[in-house]
């Protein structure tokens, strides 16, 4: 299987620069992984209006990763990490406006 492209937004590097020490880790090496899988087991699609990429989740304890997939550029951008609950994706469609 081909690497694709890791790209991740200043916002979310912030974000999980914030989290607790394991959580960190953890979801740094999921993020890691989405380069050589990027629709790995514990991910799911999402539905988002008004793009054309993949957008998905992974779901890690109670956070959530939120990424697109481009398979035709080999990219993968990553957008946020959310902790659920609270976050239930209401800003998901402004999230992602403009990834095209």
């Amino acid at each position: 299987m081909a690497s694709y492209k890791l790209l991740i937004e200043n916002a979310a590097k912030a974000e999980v620069r914030a989290l607790p020490g394991q959580v960190r880790q953890r979801i740094a090496r999921a993020i890691l992984t989405l380069s050589e899988e990027p629709q790995p087991h514990s991910s799911r699609p999402l539905e988002v209006h008004g793009i054309t990429l993949e957008a998905r989740r992974i779901r890690i304890d109670r956070w959530r990763v939120i990424y697109t997939v481009d398979p035709q550029w080999k990219e993968i951008v990553v957008y946020a990490v959310r902790k659920r609950p609270p976050y239930d994706y209401a800003d998901l469609d402004a999230l992602l406006k403009g990834t095209e």
